[in-house]
């Protein structure tokens, strides 16, 4: 259990800014890497709900180890929500690029910062819920823009 709360505070060592983009960063790593290495949507969704639960219980614990209730220096609640920014391209049929990537990236990050639509209540659910919960409402909020943005720009209905 050392070993898991040493690692788990391990990522205090970075300054806040730079500890955000590691975990879009990593995010984005583990979303490419989904997305490449398995043919089912099936079982990309699988992975991506799991690892979106298993880290609502890491982020809990990580947050009560620094006693804070939504600690910058955790990465793992944007790594894990960035393949939900991308969701839309499964709907819309378009092939997935780095233009919609980094303006998903950069999407995600003003709607996890500013919060707007409600999503800053989300962050009042308890412990790592909330700590998840509101980078869902950021991810999935990014993922109707980017909707919407790729039926415009394809002209599709």
């Amino acid at each position: 259990m050392v070993l898991i709360n040493n690692f788990l505070l391990l990522t205090g060592t970075l300054g806040g800014i730079a500890i955000y983009f590691w975990g879009l960063f990593l995010g984005t790593l583990y979303f490419y890497i989904v997305e490449n290495k398995l043919s089912s949507d099936t079982k990309k969704l699988a992975i991506y709900l799991c690892t979106a639960i298993i880290s609502i219980f890491i982020t809990g614990h990580a947050a009560s180890l620094v006693g804070m209730t939504d600690p910058s220096r955790i990465l793992l609640d944007e790594a894990v929500m960035v393949p939900f920014i991308f969701v839309s391209y499964k709907f819309t049929k378009t092939k997935i690029d780095y233009k919609t990537i980094l303006g998903g990236l950069i999407l995600y990050g003003i709607f996890d910062g500013l919060k707007p639509f409600g999503i800053n209540y989300l962050g009042d659910l308890p412990g790592g819920l909330g700590i998840v919960a509101d980078d869902l409402g950021a991810a999935l909020l990014a993922a109707i823009v980017i909707y919407f943005a790729q039926k415009v720009l394809t002209n599709k209905n």
